[in-house]
């Protein structure tokens, strides 16, 4: 997935959103490809946080699509599927693509022309750290504009009481691979959020991700 001003649709805030196939052009056949957030610290946060972000999608229905996993700090976690089948998420159980990319074909395909909002809850995250991932796959024949999405936002009930802990490139503020499958590569600066905040603004790989509590 490629980040930046597209031409072949309007970003939902312009100027910029997330889109694969380039800014311009169809994705791949047989393309599999992630964002990746940021790692957050949440082992104040006792309620789990609410994700949202806008999407707008033209994918092969049934055969190409999309979703968002998490990953967090917990011992022997995994990437896993985040959210169910219904209105406010995704729309297709049974998209090949993501199946045979090993993510159990639950996901978004076929086409929606207009941004729309879908949030969900991030469950089993609070009281650890926590990435995530917008994934993508398509199969060997078909390609589209492809899958975008745009101002993501996560969303506390309570604010979090720990202090900012100072962004690191390293990831040293992250548990180890021996205590967890967290990803710790070049993108897992640890973000954590400061009590009484309201409002924290930042970009990750210029992608604009708003954190609120209320």
């Amino acid at each position: 997935m490629g980040f930046g001003n597209p031409k072949k649709i309007l970003a939902h805030s312009p100027l910029n959103c997330f889109t694969n196939g380039g800014l311009e052009g169809n994705y791949s056949n047989l393309e599999l490809s992630h964002v990746l957030s940021p790692v957050f610290d949440l082992r104040s946060v006792t309620v789990d946080p609410l994700f949202s972000f806008w999407i707008l999608y033209q994918t092969e229905m049934n055969y190409d699509g999309a979703l968002v996993q998490v990953i967090t700090s917990r011992p022997y976690d995994t990437w896993r599927t985040i959210g169910t089948l219904d209105a406010n998420w995704y729309n297709n159980g049974d998209v090949s693509a993501l199946a045979n990319a090993g993510f159990g074909g639950i996901g978004w395909s076929g086409t929606i022309n207009t941004w729309v909002r879908k949030f969900t809850t991030l469950t089993s995250v609070s009281g650890s750290y926590m990435r995530l991932r917008v994934s993508f796959a398509s199969d060997s024949s078909d390609e589209r504009l492809g899958f975008a999405f745009d101002d993501v936002s996560i969303q506390f009930q309570t604010a979090p009481t720990v202090q900012p802990s100072t962004r690191t490139n390293s990831g040293t503020n992250i548990p180890t691979r021996s205590t967890s499958n967290i990803p710790t590569t070049e993108t897992s600066n640890v973000i954590s959020m400061a009590t009484n905040t309201m409002v924290i603004n930042w970009f990750v790989s210029c992608a604009l991700i708003v954190l609120f509590f209320h």
